[in-house]
């Protein structure tokens, strides 16, 4: 020192809140301001994209149920048949409606001839023709008249197989109709709706994709008691 030559001290003191000083040397002075640079420039991790592989895909978010809805109409109906002809039946009986205690005459002439079907019910005139399309395919012309309005009415009604029918609006279910012998001269009849879950398709970019909404819903509407008469 008392050659008077300057001295060049490469020591680094890096900032800290601590009295004690700390020396590096170049090398490593170097790393450590460069340190920070790079930690800087890493970019954070991006969040998952929203694509296909990070969808959820379900056919129905809840599974549907079966629905049973128990409230029917129930009536007593009495029937007695005559064959006045070898080609043809009348049909005479009455229906007692429990609920309304209403009661009701009935009465119906069928031919095995053409196959049609003659019948009063309900204050109206009716005459039906089946037609067999196929095994399981049938077709019923019907014409009819009523009394009290004097409007006549021609409909076509195409059953895809016996026991279950469509209803007039599709989209609303099917209608059941079975009767189920008790014995020789007793039957009982049932008549109910089926409602099948909507056909919707929902597809939401922040939702999961789903198929279908609604439960399997049957609504029992008439149960009948059928006594036939000697």
């Amino acid at each position: 020192m008392g050659t008077g030559e300057p001295v060049v001290d490469f020591s680094y003191a890096p900032p800290s809140t601590s009295t004690t000083s700390q020396y590096l040397t170049p090398a490593e002075a170097a790393q450590h301001q460069l340190q920070p640079a790079v930690s800087s420039l890493t970019p954070p991790p991006l969040p998952p994209p929203e694509g296909s592989s990070h969808r959820r895909f379900l056919v129905f978010d809840e599974l549907p149920k079966i629905v049973w809805n128990i409230d029917p109409i129930i009536k007593l109906k009495f029937r007695k048949y005559f064959y006045p002809l070898a080609v043809t039946r009348l049909s005479l009986g009455a229906d007692l409606d429990l609920r309304r205690k209403q009661l009701s005459f009935k009465w119906s002439w069928r031919d095995r001839i053409i196959g049609s079907r003659l019948e009063f019910a309900d204050d109206k005139i009716s005459i039906t023709k089946r037609f067999d399309i196929d095994t399981r395919t049938k077709l019923d012309v019907r014409a009819s008249f009523d009394i009290h309005s004097r409007k006549t009415l021609f409909s076509l009604n195409i059953r895809p197989f016996l026991g279950i029918l469509p209803h007039d609006r599709p989209p609303a279910g099917l209608t059941i109709r079975q009767k189920v012998p008790m014995d020789k001269r007793m039957q009982v009849e049932f008549q109910g709706r089926l409602s099948v879950p909507e056909a919707r398709i929902s597809n939401e970019t922040a939702s999961a994709f789903s198929l279908g909404e609604g439960n399997f819903v049957f609504d029992l509407e008439e149960l009948n008691f059928r006594f036939l008469l000697q």
